[in-house]
């Protein structure tokens, strides 16, 4: 367990051993859940085989697969005839109501090309992103206010538009791993990575409640400098988030493992910060950074974690209500000596 002090941006490296005692057991006696039930959204939902695994629904880098809005609950999937399908429930045990969506055949068996919901506070649009593994993007939104008076509101596809490849008109888009998050004035930004493993860079968009459009296409993060090790030399890599998150004083958390071409193994915990929506970002060190992060960017590193540990690519992260970054990371035991 890992966590960066958001007043002082210093990391406090002396929790790093608590993963330590995870991973072997020791600390779990202190640690309850209690089952509160169970909700079938679909007894026949989608299991593929061949590929990158049998799941395609629910996976641990999915964000998100389901969603909370105005007290009801949201659920992307595909189905058994592999039809893409959102389906809704009233909290906290209502029925499950599902929308199939005949227009969109899903023809894959990667479990890569996971859909993600996000939803937009300001006008109450519902957006999916799904089917991707560096294909071009598949895209769509409800009409506004869709999700505003869910008691009130029929749930049928016909309060979604067409499958889109683009989200700037006139820009068509390749990626893979799509994620949504809401920003602190009820906004919403959509992020994904352009290129491939070990070869591929991070971009955000911001989504206009106003407009219904998006905008402001830019890179986040590089693939970009030369990275040298006992394993070898790597000029290009991608990262892989924990997750982006807003804080409580409107400030964008990020932190991520560097994936290298050489290799093809993971290593570092790295950070930086916005404190304008992600379009200019600081280091741990408070200091501005004048590119999109990279590999040899200074002070970004907060923790160096040697690719031999066997880091796997996304990791979980959370912020809490006094602004402190929380990550949990998790390392192969094939790597584990």
């Amino acid at each position: 367990w890992l966590l960066l002090d958001d007043e002082n941006m210093v990391l406090r490296t002396d929790i790093y051993c608590i993963l330590l005692l995870l991973l072997s057991g020791t600390a779990w006696g202190d640690i309850e859940v209690t089952k509160t039930g169970d909700a079938v959204v679909d007894s026949k939902a989608l299991t593929i085989r061949g590929g990158f695994g049998q799941g395609i629904n629910g996976l641990a880098f999915q964000q998100d697969a389901v969603v909370s809005h105005r007290g009801y609950q949201y659920v992307g999937y595909y189905d058994a005839s592999r039809q893409v399908c959102l389906a809704r429930r009233e909290l906290p045990g209502g029925e499950w109501a599902i929308v199939r969506f005949a227009d969109y055949q899903f023809t894959s068996n990667d479990a890569h090309n996971t859909i993600s919901i996000g939803v937009c506070p300001q006008d109450d649009t519902i957006h999916l992103a799904f089917d991707h593994h560096g294909h071009p993007l598949h895209y769509r939104v409800s009409r506004k206010a869709a999700v505003r008076n869910p008691q009130r509101t029929a749930w049928e596809a016909s309060l979604f538009g067409p499958v889109m490849s683009e989200l700037e008109q006139g820009k068509p888009i390749k990626i893979t791993y799509p994620r949504f998050w809401q920003t602190p004035d009820g906004g919403l930004q959509f992020c994904y990575r352009q290129g491939g493993s070990g070869n591929g860079d991070r971009m955000l968009v911001d989504y206009e409640p106003d407009t219904g459009t998006w905008v402001d296409t830019r890179q986040i993060d590089s693939r970009g400098g030369l990275f040298q090790d006992d394993m070898g030399e790597s000029r290009s890599r991608c990262s892989y988030p924990n997750g982006y998150n807003y804080g409580p004083r409107g400030r964008l958390h990020a932190t991520w493992v560097w994936r290298e071409s050489s290799q093809g193994s993971n290593h570092d915990l790295i950070y930086t910060y916005s404190e304008d929506g992600g379009k200019t970002w600081f280091n741990n060190l408070g200091e501005s950074l004048s590119e999109p992060a990279h590999v040899n960017s200074p002070g970004v590193a907060v923790v160096n974690i040697n690719r031999a540990h066997g880091l796997m690519n996304t990791h979980g992260q959370a912020v809490d209500s006094q602004g402190r970054v929380h990550v949990v990371m998790s390392v192969s035991y094939t790597h584990l000596t």
